[in-house]
């Protein structure tokens, strides 16, 4: 009984902070560090009350927090990750390193290292810009009745699709105007003169003003220009944790799908 107490109050306190650490990453791209300076300690808190009333999930504990702090420290190396996503789920491991015995979700399949569980779902949910970026781009061209990649017809095929789906053309002074967007664009500078190209992957830990920056020079206000929205993927944490809670690991069981339907 004691432990789904603890498992609800762990929910509710993951619920509240990554609540508010997604308003802020998506209003803002930032997430104060006071967020999981308080969240912290009271995970750790929560955890140890767990493993003083059930010693029996140590080893379990560890090894979610382990994979948790392994992997957060590995995709923020390799720039896919920010450091309050780094943190979010360093703290979300240690507060629900299981999952919570308060509720059984709909599906059975069910990976046993929660924090995971959510992080990969996560990743598949923010996959839904993508069908915004496209409308997006459909859109512009049938408004323009031009082609979406004019003077980058040289650019390879997998660059023009993998632009295509993970961003769209809008005016400079638009990329300027909105934090959250992006430039998918570099400038190459030689002899005096320039010329742009796209670029596809920028690492999470250079800044989104210096890339500006370095456009600015080089191109009007009103002129287009390709960019990404940055995946608010706090946002999606968040809808991973409720989700993985009430409903599973959905990823695990459209695989699994996949696969059953792949042998008949």
């Amino acid at each position: 009984m004691m432990d789904a107490v603890l498992d609800l109050v762990a929910f509710v306190l993951s619920l509240f902070f990554l609540s508010y650490s997604a308003y802020s990453d998506l209003k803002t791209r930032e997430v104060s560090d006071r967020v999981w300076v308080t969240y912290l300690p009271l995970a750790i808190s929560i955890l140890f009350l767990r493993l003083v009333l059930a010693p029996d999930l140590l080893i379990m504990s560890i090894a979610s927090v382990f994979v948790a702090l392994c992997l957060s420290f590995l995709v923020f190396y390799m720039g896919l990750f920010g450091g309050a996503d780094a943190k979010a789920l360093i703290c979300l491991s240690i507060a629900l390193p299981s999952y919570p015995s308060f509720c059984k979700p709909l599906l059975t399949v069910l990976n046993p290292l929660f924090p995971l569980a959510i992080l990969y779902n996560s990743y598949l949910f923010s996959l839904s810009t993508v069908a915004y970026v496209v409308v997006k781009n459909l859109t512009w061209k049938y408004k323009t009745r031009r082609g979406l990649f004019e003077n980058y017809e040289a650019a390879p095929l997998l660059t023009k699709i993998a632009t295509f789906l993970t961003g769209y053309k809008t005016r400079f002074k638009v990329l300027k105007d909105r934090v959250y967007l992006y430039p998918m664009e570099e400038i190459l500078r030689n002899n005096g003169g320039f010329s742009r190209r796209l670029k596809l992957f920028t690492p999470a830990d250079i800044e989104r003003n210096d890339l500006v920056r370095d456009l600015e020079g080089c191109l009007m206000n009103d002129e287009e220009v390709w960019v990404t929205p940055g995946i608010p993927l706090l946002v999606f944490v968040l809808i991973g944790l409720v989700s993985t809670t009430l409903i599973g690991d959905v990823l695990i069981w459209i695989v699994i799908q996949g696969v059953s339907m792949a042998i008949r």
